[in-house]
């Protein structure tokens, strides 16, 4: 009698959210993706649909997959960490010579090199995420060049139309739960994507024109009183209680840039996020390296208890 493998109910619930389909890209883009992929590679009919799909024992290295509805395209497999099968969507390091602060159709189809830094795409990504229930893993080298990694048994992106809003499960690891924090001026869970053209951050102002790169900002500030043209209260969820007084020339927020310079009037802020990894410069992730972080990586594959 053959067995069929059964999803647990949250696994399907979470395959069959709405929001979760888009159509297949344009050739143009097929073809820019597989810009010196070898004729003979291209006549291959099946591809992986990650890289957990690749044979036991593979090299780590750069391989063609195909997500389901999707062209195929390039991306970097880690074959290493914790059995392997890894699909690298994001790799940077300290004064990378690659711009991350790029528009919202960049950061959609992705950028830089995937055998270096890059981004895989926002929209590559969330057609990933929504064949499987998903992991991911960050791994972040702090200023010391030591390696951490924070683990979350859940990691979806919802498509455009829904602003490729983040999901993430619950957190194990050695680096610090930086993408959920407690304070929700910095979470970065359930927040939309932005980018320097693109603002669904819950601040006032662009998180993303401010800190360098697209992520899934959320705020500096709920309330703002002590400013010239208007008393704001833009997010309820936004903590001020136990911040310390920052003003234009005292920046005490635990924003990377000085909150009360850039929204013109001294308050309690906290910051536009805890954890910045799309940025040409040091990085962020948490109280782990504020600012020189010297290194990160982004893996994910499907979840083990699905």
């Amino acid at each position: 009698m053959v067995m069929q493998c059964l999803l647990p109910l949250a696994c399907v619930l979470v395959l069959a959210a709405p929001g979760l389909s888009m159509p297949i890209q344009t050739l143009t883009i097929f073809r820019k993706t597989l810009t010196n992929t070898s004729a003979s590679a291209l006549k291959k009919t099946s591809w992986p649909k990650d890289c957990s799909e690749l044979v036991s024992g593979s090299p780590s290295g750069i391989y063609i997959i195909q997500p389901t509805g999707l062209h195929p395209i390039k991306v970097y497999c880690e074959m290493n960490v914790t059995n392997g099968g890894w699909t690298v969507i994001q790799r940077n390091q300290k004064d990378t010579a690659v711009t991350w602060a790029e528009s919202w159709s960049t950061y959609k189809y992705g950028f830089g090199n995937v055998r270096s830094e890059y981004w895989l795409g926002t929209e590559y990504i969330h057609q990933i995420t929504k064949q499987k229930v998903y992991q991911v893993r960050f791994v972040i080298w702090d200023d010391s060049n030591n390696i951490k990694f924070a683990d979350y048994n859940f990691f979806s992106v919802d498509d455009e139309s829904h602003g490729y809003q983040l999901r993430l499960g619950s957190y194990t690891g050695t680096a610090g739960d930086g993408m959920d924090s407690d304070n929700p001026s910095t979470v970065h869970n359930n927040m939309k994507f932005s980018t320097k053209d693109m603002d669904q951050d819950t601040s006032r102002k662009n998180c993303a024109s401010h800190s360098g790169g697209g992520w899934w900002y959320s705020a500096c500030y709920s309330v703002r009183l002590n400013f010239k043209d208007a008393m704001t209260s833009d997010n309820p969820n936004t903590m001020h209680d136990n911040m310390k007084f920052s003003t234009k020339d005292r920046d005490q927020d635990t924003y990377s840039k000085n909150c009360a310079y850039s929204y013109e009037g001294g308050w309690w802020y906290s910051a536009c996020y805890s954890v910045r990894l799309n940025f040409k410069g040091g990085m962020t992730w948490g109280s782990l390296c504020k600012g020189d972080c010297k290194s990160s990586l982004i893996l994910i594959k499907p979840a083990p208890y699905c």
